[in-house]
C-alpha cells in the first residue's frame, strides 16, 4: 500500500509540473493588492468574468476564462523541457531563432485567443502556427519580432488587434482569413518585406496605417468588393495596387 501511495504521489507532482496556476478563480482581477486593481475597459459589463490567471504549461503563460477557455499571454523562448521541441536553449555566441505551433488545447480546454503582446520583443521567433479555434489575436501580440517571417493564421480567426505584427521587418507574405471584417490601425506597420498580401473577402475596412511603410508589397489578393471597401489614409501601397491611386 506504501509503494502504491507513493506512485500516485508522484503522478500528481508530475501533474502539477506540467500544468500549473497562479491564482484561484476571483472576480477577474489578478492579485495585485487593494489599491492596484485594473480598470474594467468595458463599462457596459457588470459582472466580470471568472478568470484564473498565469497558468503554466511547458514554455507557455496562460489564463484561463470561465473555466472553459484558454488565452496564451506569454512565451519563454529559454524554455527546456520535454516540451522543447517547440522551443530551443538560449546560446550565448549565437541566437537560435525557432518555429513554434501553438497547441489547439491546453489541459483539456481549447485555445482561443492569443493575448495582448503574447509573443513581441524578441529576435528568436521565425515562424508561428496558430491553430483553429483561436477567434482573436490581441493588440500587439507578434509586435517587434525581428526575424519572424511566416504566420500560418486559422481561418476560425474573427478579430486582429492594433499592432499585432508592428515592426515584423523580415515577415515576407500574410493571409488575412475570410472571418475577419475590419484590419485595424498599424497592423503590419513597417512590415519592410511583406510582399505579398492576400485579404479575405468579408473586410470592408483597412484602418490608419495598417500598411504603413510596406515598401516591398507588390502583390494584394482581394476577391471582395473594392467599391465597398474602406482605406484609410497611410496605406498608399495598398491602394495604389488594389485602386490605381
Amino acid at each position: 500500500m506504501k509503494k502504491i501511495a507513493l506512485l500516485l504521489a508522484l503522478v500528481l507532482m508530475l501533474t502539477v509540473t506540467l500544468v500549473s496556476c497562479g491564482g484561484n478563480y476571483d472576480d477577474g482581477a489578478p492579485d495585485l493588492g487593494d489599491d492596484k486593481i485594473p480598470e474594467n475597459d468595458d463599462a457596459s459589463n457588470d459582472v466580470k468574468a471568472d478568470v484564473q490567471y498565469d497558468c503554466k504549461y511547458e514554455a507557455y503563460t496562460y489564463n484561463v476564462h470561465n473555466g472553459k477557455t484558454v488565452e496564451i499571454t506569454a512565451y519563454d523562448f529559454d524554455y527546456v523541457g520535454d516540451g522543447a521541441s517547440t522551443a530551443a536553449a538560449k546560446d550565448e555566441e549565437e541566437i537560435e531563432t525557432v518555429e513554434i505551433t501553438v497547441p489547439d488545447k491546453i489541459d483539456g480546454l481549447p485555445v482561443t485567443k492569443i493575448g495582448s503582446r503574447a509573443f513581441a520583443s524578441n529576435n528568436r521567433l521565425a515562424a508561428i502556427t496558430i491553430p483553429e479555434g483561436v477567434t482573436e489575436i490581441a493588440d500587439e501580440a507578434f509586435w517587434f519580432n525581428d526575424s519572424l517571417e511566416s504566420v500560418d493564421l486559422p481561418e476560425s480567426l474573427k478579430t486582429l488587434g492594433k499592432r499585432v505584427f508592428n515592426y515584423c521587418p523580415a515577415l515576407k507574405t500574410l493571409d488575412i482569413p475570410e472571418g475577419v471584417t475590419e484590419i485595424p490601425a498599424e497592423l503590419c506597420d513597417e512590415c519592410l518585406a511583406l510582399e505579398t498580401l492576400t485579404i479575405g473577402s468579408a473586410v470592408t475596412k483597412i484602418a490608419s496605417k495598417a500598411f504603413n511603410n510596406c515598401i516591398a508589397l507588390e502583390t494584394v489578393n482581394f476577391d471582395g468588393d473594392v467599391s465597398a471597401l474602406t482605406i484609410e489614409n497611410g496605406n498608399d501601397a495598398l491602394s495604389e495596387i488594389l485602386l490605381g491611386k
